[in-house]
C-alpha cells in the first residue's frame, strides 16, 4: 500500500512538472500545444495520434489511409507531420475545443512550410459545420501566395495579407482582437516586432454585436471542415491561446520557437526567464542566420544539435553554397544555459586577407561568426559544410583545414588565434570537436593547399608542490614537427628559452616541469619548429606562485655525493620534518630541523641509500612539500 501511494505521489509530481511547462513560459490561456517531437504515436511511418503537450488527456486522431506522415529530421534535427493533400486529423471539440464558443479574442502560432503557393490550403481550423454560426478561425493559404485567417462567414472578411515562400519554414502568429477595426494581427519571423500586419476583417464595425462566435464543432489539421483545401507541406508545432497576448508574451513564444527550430528572427531572443540570450543590438553586425543550443526547462526544451534553417536541411546536410554551420554535443550545465551564434553575412570565398601570420599558407572566409553565452554550455563540436563552396584544402586531409577562434571578439584573425584541426570528414562536411567558444568570441574557417603547422589543441600551466609549475600541451597533425622550445617570462612580453622537448610523430601530448619558481606570476609559451624550418607559437599561459610560509629548492639533482643539499625558505621560525621515501612510498629516514625566518641551507645524509629514485618530503604543521630526486 505504501509503495502504491509513493508511486502515486511521484506520478502527481511528474504530472505537475509537465503541466507547468509552456511555450516560452507563456501559460495563461494556453489551451492547445502540439509539438511533433513529443506526444506523437507512429504506426508504419504515419502519425496515428498526436497528444497535447499541455494536456495528456487530449489528442488528435485520424483514420488509416489518411494519416499524416512522420518525417524525422524535418527541421533542425526535429520531426514534423507531413501532408500530401490527402491527410487529415481531428481533435477535441465541444467543451474541449481550444477556443471557447462566443470568445472573440484568441491567438494561434504555427511552425509550417508549404511546397505550393498557388492554391487554397487549410493548416488548422476551429469552426462550425453550420455556416450561419459566424463560426471560423483558420490558418489558411490563399491562391495568390498569401496566408492568414479565413473566417468563412459574413459579415466578416478574409484576412490574407501575409506573403509566404514555398519550401521555407515559417513561424506564424495570427491574433484576433476584440475590436471593431484592425481586429486581426498577422506576424511571422520577418515582422513580428517591427510591423505586424493589421487587417480589418470586420469593416462594418459590428464586432461586439455580431461576434464571430467561434463554434466548437470542428478542430482539424490538414484540410477544412468539408474535406477541401488540403495541405501540401508540413507542420512541426501548433500553439493556441484562448485569448490575446501582449507584445512581450508574443516575443517569448517566438523566441522559444526560434531556438527550437533554428529560424532567425532578426531581433532579441529571450528565454522563458526573460533573459536576453541573443542581443540583436549588441550583435547588430551578426544578425544573419542566428541559431543556438540550450536548455530551458520551463519550455520543455533541450537543444543539443542545431543549424540555421536558412543554410541547412533538417538532418544537418548543407544547402549548396550556404556554408552550413552545425553546433552539437555541448557540455550543458544547469537550466537556462544557452549558446547562440550569428554571422555578418560576409563572403564565403577564401582569401589571404586577414589570415593569421601564425599559419602561413592559409586562406580564410570573409564571413565571421559571433558567439553569445548564457549560463554554462562548455565545449561544443562545430561543423562546416563546404558543399558548393570552393576551398584551397583537400577534403579528408586534416592538415589542410582549420577552425580559427578569436577570443577577443574583434574578428581579427591576422595574429595568433586559437586554431582547431578537424577530427573527422563526412563528404563535404568538416568537423571539429571539443571547441571552446567563449562569450563574445568570433570564429571563421580556413584552408590551405599545403600542410599547415602544428595546431595547439590545449595548453595549460598548473602549480604543483607550491613552487613547481607543470606545463602540458596537446597538439594535432605533428607529422612535420621537429621540437618544442619552452619559453618563460616574468612580464608576459619578454621570453627566454628554458627547455626543449623533442617531437614524436606518434605522440600528441607533451609536458615540461618548471621547478623552483619564485613567488609571483610566471608566463609561458611554446615555440614549435617544423622540419622544414616553419614555426609557430602557442598561446601564452600563466601560473602564479603564492608567497607562502615555506619553499623548498634542491641545489643539485641527481645526487652524486653522500648528501642531499637543499634550501628551505620559511616565512617565520618553524619546526620541519624532513623525510625520504622510496619510489613505492615506504619511509626510509626522517630528520627534524628547526628553521629560521628566511633561507636555511640544509643537508640530508643519504650515503646508505642505494642508487635509484626517491621522494623527499618536508612537512610542517601547515605545509607539506614533495620533491623527487635521483641518487646515482
Amino acid at each position: 500500500m505504501k509503495k502504491n501511494l509513493y508511486a502515486l505521489f511521484i506520478g502527481l509530481l511528474v504530472a505537475q512538472f509537465v503541466m507547468a511547462q509552456s511555450p516560452g513560459g507563456v501559460s495563461t490561456t494556453l489551451t492547445m500545444w502540439l509539438k511533433s517531437n513529443a506526444g506523437v504515436t507512429q504506426s508504419s511511418g504515419t502519425i496515428s495520434s498526436w497528444t497535447y503537450a499541455n494536456d495528456g488527456t487530449k489528442s488528435f486522431t485520424g483514420t488509416a489511409g489518411s494519416l499524416p506522415n512522420f518525417t524525422s529530421n524535418a527541421i533542425n534535427f526535429l520531426p514534423a507531420a507531413g501532408f500530401t493533400r490527402t491527410q487529415v486529423m481531428d481533435g477535441p471539440t465541444g467543451v474541449n475545443a481550444p477556443i471557447t464558443a462566443g470568445n472573440d479574442a484568441y491567438t494561434a502560432f504555427i511552425v509550417w512550410e508549404s511546397n505550393i503557393n498557388n492554391d487554397y490550403q487549410r493548416l488548422w481550423e476551429q469552426r462550425s459545420t453550420n455556416s450561419t454560426d459566424n463560426g471560423s478561425f483558420a490558418i489558411s493559404t490563399w491562391n495568390d501566395g498569401h496566408y492568414g485567417d479565413e473566417t468563412g462567414t459574413n459579415p466578416f472578411q478574409f484576412g490574407m495579407p501575409q506573403a509566404y515562400t514555398t519550401s521555407t519554414w515559417h513561424i506564424s502568429e495570427i491574433q484576433l482582437l476584440n475590436q471593431a477595426t484592425n481586429d486581426l494581427l498577422i506576424s511571422d519571423e520577418t515582422n513580428f516586432l517591427s510591423s505586424p500586419t493589421a487587417v480589418t476583417t470586420d469593416p462594418a464595425g459590428t464586432n461586439g454585436a455580431a461576434l464571430r462566435n467561434i463554434s466548437d464543432a470542428v478542430n482539424r489539421i490538414g484540410m477544412n471542415f468539408d474535406n477541401n483545401q488540403q495541405l501540401s507541406g508540413a507542420i512541426a508545432e501548433i500553439i493556441v491561446y484562448n485569448g490575446p497576448l501582449t507584445a512581450a508574451q508574443s516575443t517569448s513564444v517566438f523566441s522559444y520557437l526560434s531556438l527550437k527550430y533554428g529560424i532567425t528572427l532578426g531581433s532579441d531572443i529571450k528565454s522563458s526567464a526573460g533573459t536576453t540570450i541573443w542581443d540583436a543590438t549588441a550583435n547588430s553586425t551578426y544578425n544573419s542566420e542566428v541559431f543556438g543550443l540550450g536548455t530551458d526547462n520551463t519550455s520543455g526544451l533541450t537543444i543539443t544539435s542545431a543549424n540555421s534553417n536558412l543554410t541547412g536541411n533538417g538532418d544537418g546536410t548543407g544547402i549548396s553554397g550556404q556554408g552550413n554551420v552545425i553546433l552539437s554535443n555541448p557540455s550543458l550545465g544547469t537550466d537556462q544555459s544557452f549558446l547562440f551564434v550569428g554571422n555578418d553575412g560576409g563572403s564565403l570565398t577564401e582569401s589571404t586577407t586577414g589570415a593569421p601570420s601564425s599559419l602561413p599558407g592559409i586562406a580564410i572566409f570573409g564571413r565571421k561568426w559571433k558567439v553569445q553565452h548564457t549560463g554554462n554550455v562548455g565545449t561544443v563540436d562545430v561543423s562546416i559544410d563546404y558543399n558548393g563552396l570552393s576551398h584551397n584544402g583537400t577534403l579528408t586531409d586534416p592538415t589542410n583545414f582549420r577552425l580559427l577562434v578569436d577570443a577577443t571578439g574583434a574578428g581579427d584573425f591576422s595574429g595568433s588565434p586559437t586554431a582547431y584541426t578537424p577530427t573527422s570528414f563526412n563528404a563535404t562536411q568538416v568537423k571539429y570537436t571539443g571547441v571552446t567558444l567563449s562569450n563574445g568570441s568570433a570564429f571563421t574557417f580556413g584552408s590551405s593547399a599545403t600542410p599547415l603547422p602544428v595546431t595547439w589543441t590545449a595548453f595549460t600551466a598548473n602549480v604543483i608542490d607550491q613552487t613547481d609549475i607543470s606545463l602540458r600541451w596537446t597538439i594535432a597533425n605533428n607529422q612535420n614537427a621537429r621540437d618544442y622550445v619552452v619559453e618563460h617570462s616574468l612580464d608576459g612580453q619578454n621570453f627566454t628559452a628554458v627547455g626543449d622537448v623533442a617531437n614524436l610523430t606518434d605522440v600528441k601530448s607533451y609536458s615540461y616541469l618548471y621547478p623552483n619558481a619564485t613567488p609571483g606570476a610566471h608566463y609561458f609559451r611554446v615555440h614549435e619548429t617544423d622540419l622544414d624550418g616553419k614555426d609557430i607559437y602557442s598561446k601564452i599561459v600563466s601560473a602564479t606562485i603564492k608567497d607562502g610560509a615555506l619553499a623548498l629548492r634542491l641545489i643539485s639533482n641527481p645526487i652524486i655525493g653522500d648528501q642531499v643539499d637543499m634550501e628551505l625558505t620559511a616565512a617565520a621560525p618553524v619546526q620541519a620534518y624532513v623525510s625520504v621515501f622510496s619510489a613505492t612510498g615506504g619511509r626510509i629516514l626522517t630528520q627534524v630541523q628547526s628553521l629560521q625566518t628566511g633561507t636555511n641551507r640544509s643537508q640530508l645524509p643519504v650515503s646508505s641509500l642505494p642508487a635509484g629514485n626517491y621522494i623527499l618530503e618536508v612537512r610542517t604543521a601547515t605545509t607539506t612539500l614533495h620533491r623527487t630526486f635521483v641518487k646515482l
